[in-house]
């Protein structure tokens, strides 16, 4: 466990990347993109906290000199596949929720950048009982 910013207390549960998603069925899935192309393709995002078009890649495309044609946004990830599954657009979605159904692995020339997956609490918390029973459970989960 480590201390951050604000005296919060977090711990990394594991690594994740997200994978460039389109449906299953989709002629796409035939070639190899590269970044530029994928850019110009209609996306879709996951925007939990707020309905807007920016998306936690924005930044990695604007680094290469991109900007990314978002179209659409949905507040969860689980609402994600459906849309996909029935429409032209793309997503870029956590590798961990997948194998599903209606989408597959669109072949990007490059791979997205990964993250950490953490969980954090603040210091007032980490000596109750309920919160020590509910860390020891997540590290069980998910630390190697």
């Amino acid at each position: 466990m480590s201390t951050g910013i604000n005296s919060l207390h977090y711990l990394v549960l594991f690594e994740e990347q997200h994978i460039c998603i389109t449906a299953r069925h989709s002629k796409r899935l035939e070639k190899t993109w590269t970044l530029e192309e994928v850019a110009r393709l209609s996306q879709l995002i996951v925007s939990p906290s707020r309905a807007n078009l920016r998306g936690s890649h924005d930044e990695w495309f604007a680094l290469q000199g991109l900007k990314r044609n978002i179209v659409m946004s949905v507040p969860s990830f689980s609402a994600a596949p459906d849309i996909i599954g029935a429409t032209d657009m793309i997503s870029f979605y956590p590798s961990r929720l997948l194998p599903n159904p209606k989408v597959a692995s669109l072949k990007l020339d490059t791979l997205t950048p990964k993250f950490e997956v953490i969980v954090a609490w603040h210091s007032r918390t980490r000596h109750s009982p309920l919160h020590i029973w509910m860390i020891e459970r997540l590290k069980a989960l998910f630390v190697r």
